[in-house]
C-alpha cells in the first residue's frame, strides 16, 4: 500500500492508502483535488513545488538549566557577602 497526500490549492486536505497509484480521478473527489505520493507530510501542510510544508513547526527547545552551584561555591558568595555586609554596618 502507498500513501499519498490529497491536495487541494496546495494544502493536504486528507490522507489515503492505495494499493495501485490512483488515476487523475479521484474516486470521491472532485478534479480539483490531486493525490501525491507521501509518507511524512499531515493535514494541514502546504504542498509547492513538489515539497511538503509543515506550517507550524516543532518550537525550539527551552535552554538547558543554569547548573546548581556547589557548596563550596555557596559558602563563597555568602562569605563574600557577609564581609560587604560587615563594612556597611561599620561604615556608619
Amino acid at each position: 500500500m502507498q500513501r499519498y497526500a490529497i491536495i487541494k490549492n496546495g494544502v493536504v486536505e486528507n490522507l489515503i492508502e492505495y494499493e495501485t497509484a490512483p488515476s487523475n480521478s479521484l474516486p470521491g473527489f472532485s478534479s480539483e483535488y490531486i493525490a501525491v505520493p507521501d509518507a511524512t507530510s499531515s493535514i494541514g501542510w502546504t504542498y509547492a513545488n513538489g515539497i511538503f510544508t509543515n506550517p507550524n513547526p516543532n518550537p525550539p527547545a527551552p535552554p538547558a538549566p543554569a547548573p546548581q552551584p556547589t557548596l563550596a561555591e555557596l559558602q563563597a558568595q555568602l562569605a563574600a557577602l557577609t564581609a560587604q555586609i560587615n563594612s556597611l554596618a561599620g561604615a556608619k
